[in-house]
């Protein structure tokens, strides 16, 4: 069921039914939804790059630097009230909140390596099917060669810039607005 996306039309319509039955939908999205989602789910950063060259205000990007200044600000002045909390505490508080803001800088770069990098692996042919089981291996290659390693709390992640969000991320003290 976890593939049948992937599949054929014959197995998708299988999967139509039980969508039907199960949870209430009327009809399965049109192949290229489908596919531009897996592409901006899988590849977002790669598809993202092309968005921002072409499309993406720095003013809007400028602009909620400021508001998120703006925010820390606030915070910081909330601090000085803490009772609770000495200054080294208040100082560090306030700091030790980041911001992923738009999207990451090498975006916007014309240095592409990191992005060559990051999808090197990524060797597809001519079958659907097993190009979404080559990136499902790539993906758990990629989450066991992390498995061990410090995190990095300043990382933007692997949420891409061309999912619209803004939120806070308390496992990593972050707040993101892409």
């Amino acid at each position: 069921m976890n593939q049948a996306g992937s599949m054929p039309r014959r197995i998708r319509s299988t999967r139509e039914q039980f969508d039907r039955v199960f949870q209430g939908t009327s009809a399965e999205p049109s192949r290229s939804t489908t596919c531009a989602e897996y592409v901006n789910d899988n590849m977002g950063f790669a598809v993202s790059k092309l968005y921002i060259k072409q499309y993406f205000d720095e003013n809007a990007r400028n602009q909620s630097v400021e508001m998120i200044g703006n925010i820390r600000s606030a915070m910081k002045k909330m601090l000085q009230d803490a009772p609770w909390m000495d200054d080294d505490s208040r100082s560090a508080a306030a700091d030790a909140i980041y911001e992923n803001i738009g999207y990451p800088t090498y975006l916007a770069s014309d240095n592409n390596t990191i992005l060559e990098n990051m999808y090197a692996e990524y060797n597809f042919g001519m079958s659907y099917l097993h190009n979404v089981l080559i990136m499902q291996q790539v993906k758990a290659r990629e989450d066991f060669r992390t498995l061990r390693e410090p995190v990095d709390h300043r990382a933007w992640g692997s949420l891409a810039p061309t999912v619209v969000n803004a939120f806070y991320e308390p496992s990593t003290n972050a707040i993101c607005n892409v």
